[in-house]
C-alpha cells in the first residue's frame, strides 16, 4: 500500500491530466487518484511509491525544493509535459499508464461504484456524454434467426 505522500502526489497528477472544469468535477474530485494507485500496485507492488519520488524529482525542476503535489497545477502540467518528452520508452509507458488509468477511472463505472455499499450506478459523465452504458450487443447485426 503507497504512503500517504505517494497518495498526494498520485491525486495530483491526475488533477493536471484530467481537472475540473465548467462545474463539472475532475479526476481528483472523483477520487480516481485510488484507482490510479490500486492499478499501478496491482501490476508493480511498490512502484507509485518511487513513482511519486519520481514526480518530486521532476517537480524540483520546475521550482527549485518543490514538492510535485505542493506545485500549481500548471506546474503540474509542466511536468507531465516534460516527462511525456523523454525518450526512453519506459518513460514514455509510464506517462502513458498514468492517462490510461486516469481516464479509465474518470469514464469507467469505477466512479459509480459504491464501494461502502457495493451498489454500482451509472457514472454521472455517462449522462453527460450521452452513453446509456455497456449493452448486449446491436440486434441489427445479427444474422435472422439468431
Amino acid at each position: 500500500m503507497p504512503d500517504q505522500g505517494s497518495l498526494e502526489a498520485i491525486r495530483a497528477v491526475v488533477e493536471a491530466i484530467a481537472p475540473a472544469t465548467d462545474g463539472r468535477p475532475g479526476a481528483a474530485d472523483l477520487g480516481v487518484h485510488r484507482h490510479v494507485a490500486d492499478s499501478i500496485d496491482a501490476a508493480f507492488p511498490g512502484f507509485v511509491d518511487m513513482l511519486a519520488m519520481l514526480l518530486d524529482a521532476y517537480g524540483g525542476e520546475v521550482r527549485a525544493g518543490a514538492r510535485f503535489a505542493g506545485l500549481t497545477l500548471q506546474e503540474r502540467g509542466q511536468v507531465v509535459r516534460s516527462m511525456a518528452r523523454e525518450e526512453t520508452q519506459d518513460m514514455q509507458e509510464l506517462v502513458g499508464a498514468l492517462f490510461l488509468f486516469t481516464y479509465g477511472g474518470v469514464y469507467s463505472e469505477w466512479t459509480g461504484y459504491d464501494r461502502t455499499t457495493g451498489r454500482l450506478d451509472p457514472p454521472a459523465v455517462w449522462e453527460e456524454l450521452g452513453y446509456r452504458g455497456p449493452v448486449a450487443g446491436n440486434p441489427g447485426y445479427r444474422e435472422e434467426g439468431e
